[in-house]
């Protein structure tokens, strides 16, 4: 398996939908009752609650600038608050926060902020985990197994063959036309995502003809925000939204509805100025050897880590000269940090303990001597 896509799973807030899929198998049942039984034999803590907010959580990114974090990679998670309406198993009051990924192979449950949901959880080192592998679910969609867990009778579907249930065929699409500058210096995609949604949950992409127009296929039921994201030299690095703003906070969602869709979500997108930044890493030279180069990564993600985790690049350090270049990179304001897999360290040398300094970068202008650390242990 290729290793930067792999890493890049973590990175879809701005990729278009990954190769890699999370894979669990379900409770061993012929009908929704007898999975509903079987999610609940698995679980540690279940309850109804509402999604109050959705932030990113890792060392990394709650760490102040300039202070030394962790240089081996750790993948964060997604911190979820939930208020609770109510518990079937576990003590739960008031407000909870649950663990889970953040897209792609980690097997994440994707939660949407104001929705409310069925959670099946299991507790370690006093934190609630769920992700899809657990059952967890809107309450919408959760009949069965609120019936099950209430007590209550079942109703005819609960019982019905999971194998010979037919399959309802209610997707939409959403088509539109990007008016595109002229002569523009790079491609460009578009993508659905699902309002309230976190971030990673891209459903669909498509990609855009030469003269703007696009349509996303198979989209479900649902309120979504539609992003244009702009690609130049490979790299994607930059996002408009409709009805063509640059922030996502103002956007406008568009609604599709069973067997239906959008057919005219037209926006103005332009060319977004690019700028490179190009460094050292202190330390990497003496510890790796350069006829066997690591896989080693810089990543510059939102300035803000609360926003969404976002990287924009990820490159290869040059194991000989520690140096670094990122191109194409959008003009903002980032964080800059490395992070190497503990499987790239030499055999003769542990990945425990080794520390980085992330910094805070304004990349309004080119950027050359920028000087990143890698710390040993002790």
């Amino acid at each position: 398996m290729n290793r930067m896509r792999l890493l890049f799973l973590l990175f879809a807030a701005l990729l278009p939908a990954s190769g890699y899929a999370c894979s669990c198998a379900r409770p061993s049942s012929h009908n929704d009752r007898e999975l509903a039984e079987g999610y609940a034999k698995q679980a540690t803590v279940i309850f109804e609650g509402s999604v109050e907010s959705v932030r990113l959580t890792s060392a990394v990114l709650e760490a102040p600038f300039d202070t030394p974090v962790p240089a081996v990679m750790v993948f964060p998670n997604a911190a979820v608050t939930v208020k609770v309406s109510r518990t079937y198993r576990g003590d739960l009051k008031g407000k909870v926060v649950i663990s889970t990924g953040i897209g792609g192979a980690d097997c994440s449950f994707w939660f949407g902020v104001g929705r409310t949901y069925l959670v099946y959880g299991y507790m370690f080192q006093n934190k609630i985990y769920t992700s899809v592998c657990s059952g967890t679910n809107e309450v919408t969609a959760a009949g069965a197994a609120l019936r099950f867990l209430r007590k209550e009778a079942a109703e005819p579907e609960d019982l019905a063959d999971s194998n010979q249930k037919p399959q309802p065929s209610s997707y939409g699409v959403i088509c539109g036309t990007l008016r595109l500058p002229r002569n523009p210096a790079s491609t460009w995609g578009v993508t659905a995502i699902p309002e309230g949604e976190f971030p990673i949950d891209e459903v669909r992409d498509t990609r855009v003809d030469s003269n703007g127009h696009f349509c996303i296929k198979q989209v479900s039921p649902g309120t979504y925000q539609i992003r244009a994201f702009q690609q130049k030299d490979g790299d994607l690095y930059a996002s408009w939204f409709y009805p063509g703003v640059p922030e996502q906070s103002a956007a406008k969602a568009v609604t599709v509805g069973p067997n239906g869709g959008v057919n005219n979500v037209d926006f103005a997108v332009s060319d977004v100025r690019t700028v490179s930044i190009e460094g050292n890493v202190k330390g990497l030279k003496s510890l790796f050897n350069p006829g066997e180069p690591p896989t080693v990564y810089l990543m510059t993600a939102s300035h803000d880590g609360t926003l969404g985790w976002s990287p924009q690049r990820a490159v290869t350090i040059d194991p000989g000269t520690g140096n670094f270049r990122f191109e194409n990179v959008a003009s903002a304001k980032y964080q800059l940090f490395l992070a190497i897999e503990s499987t790239d360290f030499p055999k003769n040398i542990p990945p425990e303990g080794w520390r980085t300094r992330k910094l805070a970068i304004d990349a309004t202008t080119d950027l050359h001597n920028i000087e990143l650390e890698l710390i040993p242990p002790g």
